[in-house]
């Protein structure tokens, strides 16, 4: 997946590529004026709506869905979740909240699955 930014009135920026398990640091720039959006690479896909930026956050938003289609094609999507996480050393700042960043996003792609076996399965996810 890549990470893109978008400044008012302008085109996505690639910022990086995120691979599982990775953990990436917005550039300072990027983080005070640029929304963030997904983008899965190789498929065509466009990058993720709504796009998502730390100071459009409602007080306790812990999730931002957010969805890449195909041009033209509303029905094959890739659905995202962004779970937000509000920094702990937020309380410790003495910047007012409205001026500093302090969440950290974590993005996790759904996963379908669909039994076709002729008995029950149970699966579980190494995360819980």
């Amino acid at each position: 997946v890549e990470l893109l930014a978008s400044l008012p009135m302008s085109q996505p920026v690639v910022q990086c590529d995120i691979l599982p398990g990775d953990v990436y640091s917005v550039p300072f720039g990027v983080v005070f004026t640029a929304e963030l959006s997904l983008q899965p690479k190789d498929f065509g896909l466009q990058p993720s709506v709504p796009p998502f930026f730390w100071q459009t956050l409602k007080p306790d938003q812990n999730q931002i869905n957010t969805t890449c289609i195909l041009p033209g094609d509303d029905t094959n999507a890739f659905h995202v979740k962004v779970l937000v996480e509000e920094e702990t050393y937020r309380k410790q700042n003495t910047l007012p909240d409205e001026i500093y960043a302090h969440h950290i996003f974590h993005i996790h792609p759904p996963a379908i699955i669909q039994n076709l076996l002729p008995f029950d399965m149970t699966v579980e996810a190494e995360d819980g």
